[in-house]
């Protein structure tokens, strides 16, 4: 990092192999999360398109990565809202 550079840090991405399931229990409880971004060869405008692949992980990202609420805007009660939640879910599945 260039030393007058500041970085924003706006993206939380957390990965889990219970994505699907945390995924629905996060919006279920007011967390508002998505997906990771979905690789560009999987979007629609892409579709037929070339795609060419050495070793490409980015479906494992995709299909494992959770975005977590991150803005500027968050508070640090919010953030731990979002932490709680997430100490909740899996507390409920052991």
């Amino acid at each position: 990092m260039m030393p007058d550079i500041d970085p924003n840090c706006w993206l939380i991405t957390i990965q889990t192999s219970q994505m699907r399931p945390l995924l629905k229990y996060l919006n279920e409880n007011g967390v508002q999360a998505r997906p990771f971004w979905m690789p560009m060869n999987q979007l629609r405008m892409f579709r037929n398109d070339i795609y060419i692949n050495n070793d490409d992980i980015s479906n494992q990202v995709y299909e494992s990565c959770i975005s977590i609420p991150s803005s500027v805007g968050v508070t640090d009660e919010q953030l731990q809202t979002v932490v709680e939640t997430i100490k909740q879910f899996y507390k409920n599945i052991d």
